[in-house]
């Protein structure tokens, strides 16, 4: 009887060691700049996606992720709107760029420049 409750006792243990590890979370952090205005697009710590349009040249945004959640970040230029004409002068010398940080350890970065509606994004995905 003792050897059984041992094992029960082990059991419900581990199950709740991993259910606690399903529910750690890691910090990230993206950096993000642009020539004149931007759009920037990423995912919240629950995994809701969150668009975001605003006026400005630089954004750092701190967030949370569960652990082996995807996480991704991205940036598109609003210099040229999806309708109507764009003016080549207006984007020729416009740039992009984006940061995904994962602690201390920068694993991504990406930049483009001198196209109309521009994008580029950072990925981070697990290691299982």
């Amino acid at each position: 009887m003792m050897h059984k409750k041992t094992i029960l006792f082990f059991a419900i243990a581990l199950a709740g060691s991993a259910f606690t590890a399903c529910k750690k979370t890691t910090g990230f952090t993206y950096k993000a700049s642009c020539s004149t205005s931007c759009k920037v697009s990423y995912y919240d710590s629950e995994g809701g996606f969150v668009s975001r349009s605003d006026i400005g040249t630089t954004f750092e945004q701190s967030i949370e992720a569960l652990q082996f959640q995807p996480v991704q970040v991205a940036i598109q230029s609003s210099v040229c709107p999806q309708t109507g004409a764009c003016d080549s002068s207006l984007f020729l010398n416009d740039a992009i760029r984006v940061e995904l940080w994962k602690g201390d350890e920068k694993i991504c970065e990406q930049e483009a420049s001198g196209k109309a509606l521009q994008a580029v994004s950072c990925k981070y995905v697990w290691e299982q």
